[in-house]
C-alpha cells in the first residue's frame, strides 16, 4: 500500500524444508530425506506467484518490493590457529 513498501512472502524457507520437512523437528514433523526438496521446490513457487502478482498489478502505483526472509548460519573455527579447523 502507500506506507509498506518491502513485502516478505515467506520466513526463512531453508529452515522451514529442513526443520519442518527433514528432521521432523518443527512443523509438520516429517523425517524424510526427499520431502526437504519438495517443499523448498514448492515454497520458491509460492514465492514467484506472489511476487508476479504484485508486480504485475501493484509494483507501478505502490513503488515496492517484494522477496523471501533467507536465513544464514554463521560457523567459526573451534581453533582460529588450526587448518584443519
Amino acid at each position: 500500500g502507500s506506507k509498506v513498501h518491502f513485502w516478505a512472502t515467506i520466513n526463512e524457507p531453508k529452515t522451514v524444508a529442513n526443520m519442518g520437512y527433514g528432521t521432523g523437528a518443527h512443523a509438520p514433523g516429517i523425517q524424510s530425506t526427499s520431502a526437504p526438496l519438495f517443499a523448498a521446490h514448492n515454497m520458491l513457487l509460492a514465492h514467484a506467484a506472489a511476487a508476479k502478482v504484485y508486480h504485475e498489478k501493484f509494483r507501478a502505483t505502490q513503488n515496492g518490493a517484494v522477496t523471501l526472509v533467507v536465513n544464514c548460519d554463521w560457523r567459526e573455527p573451534q581453533n582460529p590457529n588450526s587448518p584443519e579447523d
